[in-house]
């Protein structure tokens, strides 16, 4: 008999315990560190919105409804240089450069997901700008729209996108494809 208990005061010592937690600093709660935390990322949102602005900003739009990002120091686009048709992205940073200027007609008529994607991201950067000030996020589903539903989302935007500045730009003879 004796031999039993000491083996079950063994075995209880033997047991894995968990580590203390320590407790937190004084006058920072659950809730205040969470909000610091919102705060931090909203603080990164705003400013990815605001420098994309910027840019947009600074840039001059193109009459022809593309080429702005040559400004930038890019190239201009290869499948438009060389088939005369835009790519799917052909149109989109003149489309944010117009829409910054409140020039909504031919931010669309540059390229349509480039136009929303611009109107988005003014609103994410309002958004984040609300959530760093009133520390709390928007209460609603959000965690029910997966990452894969979002860019299967802007995919298709800029698909369809594209496929209105090609009629557009067919429509209205804009774009520089050889007529044979």
């Amino acid at each position: 008999m004796q031999r039993s208990t000491t083996s079950q005061a063994a075995c209880q010592a033997s047991r894995w315990r968990p580590t203390p937690v320590a407790p937190p600093l004084p006058g920072l709660s659950e809730e205040r560190i969470r909000s610091s935390a919102l705060r931090a990322q909203a603080a990164g949102v705003l400013a990815v919105s605001l420098g994309v602005l910027a840019v947009a900003v600074w840039l001059k739009p193109d009459p022809a409804g593309f080429g702005t990002h040559e400004q930038l120091g890019l190239a201009p686009c290869s499948m438009l240089v060389l088939t005369g048709y835009p790519c799917p992205t052909c149109g989109m940073t003149t489309a944010f450069a117009c829409t910054v200027r409140g020039q909504w007609g031919a931010a669309i008529a540059a390229q349509p997901g480039g136009f929303v994607l611009a109107l988005g991201t003014m609103t994410a950067g309002v958004l984040a700008a609300v959530v760093l000030v009133r520390g709390r996020g928007w209460r609603g589903p959000w965690h029910r729209v997966s990452p894969t539903f979002a860019i299967l989302a802007v995919t298709v935007l800029m698909l369809l996108g594209w496929g209105v500045k090609i009629v557009i730009g067919l429509c209205l003879g804009t774009l520089p494809v050889q007529r044979l």
